[in-house]
């Protein structure tokens, strides 16, 4: 791991694993049939005021700083933590995918609680923060790493309106699956 590194834009660095990380999340909800619907419940987010207005500006830009970090980031070959990174990026976006299809998959009139929302009730967020952990660790990135635990931390806050939201539009429901299931996996 090292602070820094030389950027540079060549064929073995982080950007071949964000165009599978992107792909994933942008390109996979165009392959359903009711594409425009599942896009549209992807992206829209609940309305809220207060600190989430505040802070959603700030992950974003973090985001999309990592996302463009990401590009320059060389693959090192030589360090002990690309194939962990490597195997958590895999098995996290198989995950994701996973997610995405019973997200992409269930009626806009019910809450999604099929397949890894059985563990989850937040896996795309989630898998894609540990997805991206992994990325961090194959391209041997602190600055990554660092980047996605601060994004991670406003997800969570704007992830608090996403389930007031889900409340407010399916109840009883949407209650009783909070009983069932945590917030990210399996025991948080």
């Amino acid at each position: 791991m090292r602070w820094i590194p030389e950027l540079s834009l060549q064929w073995l660095h982080g950007w071949s694993l964000l165009s599978l990380y992107l792909a994933v999340m942008f390109i996979q909800p165009l392959f359903y049939p009711n594409r425009k619907q599942v896009m549209t419940r992807l992206m829209t987010h609940p309305r809220d005021t207060g600190r989430v207005r505040k802070i959603m500006p700030i992950t974003m830009f973090f985001y999309y700083l990592m996302l463009l970090l990401t590009l320059f980031f060389p693959v090192v070959k030589n360090h002990g933590l690309l194939i962990p990174g490597l195997s958590i990026f895999a098995c996290f976006m198989i995950l994701y995918a996973l997610a995405v299809h019973a997200f992409a998959t269930t009626p806009l009139d019910e809450p999604v609680v099929k397949g890894p929302y059985r563990i989850s009730r937040n896996p795309i967020h989630f898998f894609s923060w540990v997805a991206y952990f992994g990325i961090g660790m194959a391209v041997g990135s602190w600055e990554i790493i660092l980047i996605n635990a601060v994004t991670a931390i406003g997800i969570h806050i704007g992830t608090l309106a996403e389930e007031r939201f889900c409340l407010d539009k399916y109840g009883e429901a949407y209650a009783q699956y909070m009983k069932r299931a945590p917030r990210y996996c399996l025991f948080f």
